[in-house]
């Protein structure tokens, strides 16, 4: 079976990793570094509720149409797991992010097909980022009769993209007729001079063909 070779996908704003040597950091950046921090951890919010609602609800008011053309069609969200053991109970990001979006009428439903069966070092934090390889190593697909012909994997944060296409090759061989697409709400951008910035992307692999390459369109 030939695995995906890219994955088109898009991001609606700017994850501004901190400064590095105490540069100076603007209020919109730290703004939106504690938010997204705050999806990333399940807050909620007295009076707008949870994080991911409030994400969800700003991809509806600011998505471009190009953006929302990923959730185009009968397509199914499928959420990310993250880099520990998916368990029953457990904070899933993602999965919130994608009942979110569900709620607000994007996507027809959301299917758990992927979870981590082995725990894998955070890219966020690790010098030594997970490869494609052991991303997929470590990920269990279940095919699903609740998908139909596209589904788009959603994640709070996408970097290099190592991850998205890890799941997607994985995806791939139990879904090999199905249109895999992506959608992360956050991009990671350093020194970006505003934080909304709709933007569409497609991940492929590097000279070594181990690691993600981000592309904007």
């Amino acid at each position: 079976m030939r695995l995906p070779d890219c994955v088109d996908g898009g991001s609606l704003v700017i994850y501004p990793p901190m400064p590095k040597d105490g540069s100076p950091d603007s209020q919109n950046a730290a703004r939106m570094r504690d938010f997204v921090i705050g999806l990333k951890t399940g807050k909620m919010d007295r009076q707008r509720g949870s994080y991911a609602d409030i994400a969800a609800a700003a991809v509806v008011k600011h998505g471009t149409g190009p953006l929302l053309d990923l959730f185009h069609g009968t397509v199914t969200l499928i959420p990310v797991p993250r880099s520990g053991l998916t368990k029953d109970h457990s904070l899933w990001p993602a999965r919130l992010l994608c009942d979110a979006l569900n709620r607000k009428g994007i996507g027809v439903n959301t299917v758990r097909a992927l979870s981590r069966t082995t725990a894998i070092r955070k890219s966020a934090t690790s010098p030594d980022r997970p490869t494609v390889q052991e991303h997929v190593a470590s990920l269990h697909a279940q095919a699903s009769v609740d998908v139909e012909d596209v589904v788009v994997l959603v994640d709070d944060v996408v970097t290099r993209g190592s991850t998205i296409l890890g799941c997607a090759w994985r995806l791939a061989d139990v879904m090999p007729k199905v249109t895999i697409r992506a959608f992360a709400f956050a991009r990671t951008l350093r020194d970006s001079p505003t934080m909304l910035v709709p933007a569409k992307w497609v991940i492929t692999t590097d000279g070594s063909g181990r690691n993600g390459v981000l592309r904007i369109r």
